[in-house]
């Protein structure tokens, strides 16, 4: 009887001991145990189209950056000097690897090294082809960019110690910056300048992502024998998005967006709180999480879809104001301090919800440059600070700006225009003229009507395109007047339908039931 006894409380300690190991283990799993943290998630847009360049940067976006940074735009060339720093610092690559060997923890190699180094060089050369419209800087990312794609085959641990599936993370972390590089090769041309990126040369990138998704990136969604349920699900999540905008594989796309909503609630608590500082112990592990959250929901909105960052009511802004408290305040496990490093993220989140923690953050190493161990894009104080397209703040109150004349752009960055009555309205002007030019008057129990060259902006009750040749208005000419969280006008028709720039592609609508990214313009007064 003594022996069962003593087995049995051996058993009790060892599986006690078992227990708190696991706990401690640095790839923990992270689940929600507050119910306080369930909420009703934004359904998002189905994307079966894309904006090219779509991830993180647009076309209209980079002609801003492009000719603030040639004027001579003081702040944005400051923001730039990091760019051109990193490729100083930073020499092209001379071979190039067919498998890569990855270690977890800091294990690292030369071939782990280079492909993260590379990744970020590519995204580098690519702004300042952008910029400049000088294509020697285009020519060296193609070398990057065709140099991995043409060589690589594999991922394989350093060795017996680093966990099996460090490949998949790493897969993760690289692809969407090598991405960002390819989408402004492939489509974007500065004053006209094409790269001239060949398509033969595009097919064996478009091989190269297809390997990388198939064999690394989707194993970390539980398929392979894991989930961590952490910044790796994050990070894959992330890559999967910008790597189904450059196939233009709406099911990649989706799926990718489809799991970083299965993830959120558990990285991000209904206060903020994300556990993952806690758990990993540093500064650093969250914050990818939070980087990858911030640049997947960007990378989304470009597509006219705005769910993730209105996501769990604004989850990923109560991220940083968590964020903001580690840096600047105590939390139970404050692992930060104001000299931590701050990601790049913070910046492109503050572009979008405009936060004072959030400005806070930024500035603490203003400009940002690329991270230090290169796993997510840099240069976003380049990229996206007071990257407004000339909005201005929505008027006090939220209110309609009554008896005002105003232009509106929509999410492509160009004017809706009422086209003087003569066709539908569209959002494809690139400056403002009359036709562009609108007064807001009012309509009586909270609503509004738009007026262009003496005629009325007709909803058509969102059963054809949206016109501007109305000579008196009646209730399909009146319009809710809204304001979202980061400063942009919805306009909600008399149908209960939301007015849809429809990003340019085709004339205007009043049918959309919920506002995204399509259906919020910059205000100009």
């Amino acid at each position: 009887m003594k022996k069962i006894n003593l087995s049995y409380w051996l058993g009790c300690v060892l599986l006690l001991a078992s227990a708190f190991i696991f706990t401690q283990c640095k790839k923990s799993l992270v689940t929600d145990n507050a119910p306080a943290n369930a909420a009703t998630a934004t359904a998002p847009r189905s994307v079966t189209s894309f904006v090219h360049p779509g991830v993180l940067n647009t076309a209209a976006n980079l002609d801003l950056i492009r000719n603030e940074a040639n004027n001579g735009d003081v702040a944005r060339n400051a923001a730039y000097q990091k760019v051109v720093d990193f490729i100083n610092n930073n020499p092209m690559p001379t071979q190039f690897y067919s498998t890569v060997y990855v270690g977890s923890n800091g294990h690292t190699s030369p071939s782990k090294s280079q492909i993260r180094k590379d990744a970020i060089l590519a995204y580098a050369l690519a702004l300042r082809f952008a910029k400049t419209g000088d294509t020697q800087w285009s020519d060296k990312c193609k070398f990057i960019l065709n140099g991995w794609a043409s060589t690589f085959q594999n991922y394989a641990p350093i060795d017996a110690s680093d966990n099996p599936h460090q490949s998949d993370l790493e897969a993760s972390w690289t692809t969407p910056s090598f991405v960002a590089a390819a989408e402004i090769i492939r489509y974007y041309q500065p004053n006209g300048v094409s790269a001239n990126w060949s398509q033969a040369d595009i097919n064996t990138f478009s091989n190269y992502l297809n390997n990388v998704k198939n064999n690394y990136i989707n194993h970390t969604f539980g398929g392979n024998g894991y989930n961590y349920n952490n910044n790796w699900n994050v990070s894959a999540g992330y890559a999967k998005m910008a790597v189904g905008v450059f196939l233009n594989s709406a099911s990649v796309f989706n799926d990718g967006e489809a799991q970083l909503n299965i993830t959120m609630p558990n990285m991000i608590h209904a206060d903020g709180t994300m556990p993952e500082e806690c758990d990993r112990t540093d500064c650093v592990h969250y914050q990818y999480s939070l980087t990858g959250f911030t640049y997947a929901a960007e990378i989304a909105a470009m597509q006219g879809d705005n769910s993730l960052y209105t996501a769990l009511s604004n989850r990923i802004s109560a991220g940083y104001d968590f964020m903001y408290r580690s840096f600047f305040q105590n939390i139970s496990c404050d692992y930060c301090s104001t000299g931590s490093a701050v990601y790049g993220g913070v910046e492109v989140a503050y572009h979008h919800y405009g936060t004072s923690n959030m400005g806070a953050l930024r500035d603490l190493h203003d400009p940002l440059g690329a991270p230090a161990d290169n796993t997510f894009l840099g240069f976003t104080t380049y990229t996206h600070y007071n990257l407004s397209g000339g909005t201005t703040p929505p008027p006090a109150n939220n209110n309609p700006p009554i008896g005002t004349v105003i232009t509106l752009t929509g999410f492509n960055g160009k004017y809706v225009s009422g086209e003087n009555g003569t066709q539908a309205m569209t959002c494809t002007r690139a400056t403002d003229g009359d036709w562009e030019h609108f007064t807001v008057l009012d309509a009586g129990n909270g609503k509004i009507y738009l007026r262009s060259m003496g005629k009325y902006v007709s909803s058509e009750n969102g059963a054809q395109a949206m016109t501007c040749n109305r000579t008196t208005p009646g209730d399909w000419e009146k319009f809710t007047w809204g304001v979202t969280a980061d400063g942009k006008i919805t306009l909600q028709g008399n149908n209960g339908k939301y007015v849809s720039s429809e990003n340019g592609t085709q004339a205007m609508t009043c049918n959309r039931t919920t506002p995204q990214g399509w259906e919020s313009f910059g205000l100009n007064q």
